[in-house]
């Protein structure tokens, strides 16, 4: 066992190291009476992956020196708490992005970039939010879901996944009620596709709308759900609506005038892949 006045050095030498890691240095230091072995010890301990988790690559080699990786942890906290968060909910997430070898300056301005745009986006995540759960949710609740899988994930049980693809959808003009959300949020599809699938609907919508009475479809109009039902849900009965009034259409124009760029353009990509 070490003696009070040798932890009393190491701690003064390596303050970035726990009780328990000071104690293994220590008794490995008394040992052998060398701190470069010493520290081979800690290192080589089970306790030293809890205390600076993800430090160690595949091959045993380590990422950063323990006083960087303490570096490294302090700067993200004190980056992710000016966003109005608690960094103690990002533990993993800081951890993750040590093992993705993003350096602090770039985790740093990605989170800088990422507040600015979960910002804009509050005012329709707060509006979804209420209309969705009736309660209130802060602008540091939003941040802390949008940029943290584990909080959004583990907290939240997909309530923020459902109103991100709300918010989404409200950003372009379409009002969603939570069952739709939900139900398009169990088919896996992430905010970044969901935008991608309300984006197409604002430009394709009106077309198929136009189409659906100008040749007497059944239905004499195609709304949101007839949409979503076919690019997100894959409705065939839908599918084949789209394909027919394309078609119905582009029979209207022989071969030998061809269409409008105009036409043409607005006809391309109707059909879901």
């Amino acid at each position: 066992m070490a003696d009070a006045a040798t932890l009393e050095r190491l701690t003064a030498e390596f303050p970035w190291f726990p009780r328990e890691l000071l104690n293994i240095l220590a008794d490995s230091f008394i040992e052998t009476g060398e701190v470069a072995r010493a520290l081979t010890q800690v290192r080589a301990s089970a306790a030293y992956d809890v205390y600076f988790a993800g430090n160690r690559r595949d091959d045993g080699t380590l990422r950063l020196s323990e006083y960087d990786y303490y570096l490294y942890k302090e700067r993200a906290r004190v980056a992710i708490a000016s966003l109005g968060v608690n960094p103690d909910l990002f533990g993993e997430d800081i951890v993750a992005a040590l093992e993705g070898d993003v350096s602090i300056n770039e985790l740093e301005f990605r989170l800088d970039a990422a507040y600015e745009r979960i910002i804009d986006r509050a005012p329709e995540v707060k509006a979804q939010w209420a209309l969705y759960y009736g309660t209130d949710i802060t602008d540091a609740a939003i941040v802390a879901m949008f940029i943290s899988p584990s909080v959004s994930q583990g907290v939240l049980e997909g309530r923020i996944a459902t109103t991100e693809i709300g918010a989404e959808a409200a950003l372009r003009g379409f009002g969603l009620d939570l069952n739709q959300a939900e139900r398009i949020r169990f088919q896996g599809i992430s905010r970044e596709q969901a935008a991608q699938v309300f984006g197409t609907a604002v430009e394709q919508l009106p077309i198929l709308d136009v189409l659906a009475q100008r040749h007497a479809d059944p239905d004499d109009d195609f709304d949101l759900n007839e949409f979503l039902s076919a690019s997100i849900f894959d409705d065939p009965e839908q599918r084949r609506r789209i394909r027919r009034l394309v078609a119905q259409e582009s029979a209207l124009f022989s071969p030998a005038g061809g269409y409008r760029e105009s036409r043409e353009g607005a006809l391309t990509g109707l059909l879901p892949g």
